[in-house]
């Protein structure tokens, strides 16, 4: 005959069990908890920095051009552009900017859910997958928007042309395609070890409960 537990004792056994280390398992450092809440947190800051820059950056330039020195070619042409078509060709340039932005914010939070002790955590890697999204997204779009940007001016500044479509991928977009992919799978890999995890952790349970009883 099989004994139910109450509730707040199965409860208790479980926390202690998932607190248990494997038998391979090195004992760790005391300090590098610590230490990793402080580094987590730090580039939590840096994160911010790195959105706030990405998504403020671009107008900066084209509505205070003088204290950014000289001007990109595709930028110095908005010169020839007022009121709401340079505010369009703006908005369709920036669409990648403000894609990798929300990317950063989401490493944001997945770097301040470290500084909690918020690790091995499935919302946790979430943030991860979608920053990783957002940078593969942004490195696909980025000279797909700033075509169509060139190809808007000169819509707008020399409508008697055909304009010029034209997609160029330079070294570093393709450089962050393949760094958002390889990020992408480790975090998938954290994913799968979280989950392999937690099933652990239950096959422990129903062990220590059968004992138990």
């Amino acid at each position: 005959m099989q004994t139910t537990l109450p509730p707040q004792l199965e409860a208790m056994i479980r926390e202690k069990v998932y607190a248990m280390p494997h038998p391979h398992q090195d004992i760790p450092d005391k300090n590098t908890p610590t230490k990793i809440f402080k580094i987590s947190r730090f580039f939590g800051w840096v994160c911010t920095l790195a959105a706030s820059y990405n998504f403020l950056i671009t107008p900066l330039i084209w509505y205070l051009p003088g204290p950014f020195g000289v001007l990109p070619s595709e930028i110095a042409k908005l010169a020839a552009l007022t009121g709401w078509q340079r505010n369009a060709t703006m908005i369709i340039i920036m669409i990648p900017s403000i894609i990798v932005t929300y990317g950063f914010w989401r490493l944001r939070a997945m770097f301040l859910a470290f500084g909690e002790n918020r690790i091995l955590d499935h919302k946790t890697i979430t943030h991860l997958k979608v920053f990783c999204i957002a940078l593969i997204t942004q490195s696909l779009l980025a000279p797909i928007a700033k075509a169509t940007g060139t190809a808007v001016i000169a819509i707008f500044t020399r409508p008697e042309e055909t304009p010029f479509f034209s997609v160029a991928y330079r070294e570093h977009e393709v450089s962050n395609l393949f760094l958002g992919i390889l990020l992408l799978v480790i975090a998938w890999f954290f994913d799968e070890a979280i989950r392999v995890k937690a099933e652990n952790g239950e096959e422990r349970v129903k062990s220590v409960n059968s004992e138990i009883r």
